[in-house]
Parts: C-alpha cells; structure tokens; sequence
C-alpha cells in the first residue's frame, strides 16, 4: 500500500530530516532575546513615566504604577514554583524575588484610600 511506503520512508530519514533542525526554526534564540529586551526597556519606560505620575500626584500615575505592579508580579510568581533542582540560575531567582518584594507594597499602599484621595 502507498501508506505503508510512506511511513517506511519516513522511518528510514535521519532524525534532522524528518524533524527539521534547529537552522530551519523560524524564531530563534536570539531573536527572542531581543524581544525579551524591547519589553524590558518598554517596562522601565513604563515604571519611569508611572513614578512621575505619582511625584506629581496625578492619578493616572497612581492606576499605572498599579498595572506595571500587577505585571511585574505576575511575571515573577513562576520562579516560585519553579525553585529546587541542581540547575537553579540564583541571580535570576533572586531578581525575580525581589520584583516580588517591590510589586506587592505598591500595590497594597496603592489601594488605601488615604492614597487614593491624595492623588484626585
């Protein structure tokens, strides 16, 4: 049967070739370290432009603070589980507690109504 020529055929291809190597991926490593910069950069831009809005005692500086806050918690919270195993990147794992440690008084202090009435 055709079928069974095919799969035969498949099988008999070494593995690159049937499964493509790491030359012919779209998106490599590098690509998405750029990327992973271009976001760094736009949140620190962020964080910056939020800091002034709150110096300035604006409120769109206060509920973007509260945004940035809430992103760079969420995106610290895998390192969390992810702790353990011989292979721990300890500088990463510390950055990432420490975007935890700042995220979470912004956010508390920020709800307060005695901040929110300051910044009308």
């Amino acid at each position: 049967m055709a079928g069974d020529a095919f799969h035969a055929d498949f099988a008999a291809l070494p593995f690159d070739q049937r499964f493509g190597n790491r030359k012919s991926q779209p998106i490599n490593g590098q690509i998405i370290g750029y990327v992973s910069i271009g976001f760094t950069g736009i949140g620190i831009i962020l964080a910056l432009l939020s800091a002034f809005g709150v110096w300035k005692q604006k409120e769109w500086g206060l509920n973007l603070g509260m945004v940035i806050a809430l992103i760079f918690l969420l995106g610290a919270l895998p390192t969390l589980f992810a702790l353990g195993g011989r292979n721990i990147n300890w500088l990463r794992t510390s950055l990432n507690i420490l975007s935890l440690v700042a995220s979470t008084p912004i956010l508390v202090l920020s709800i307060l109504p005695s901040v929110r009435d300051a910044v009308k």
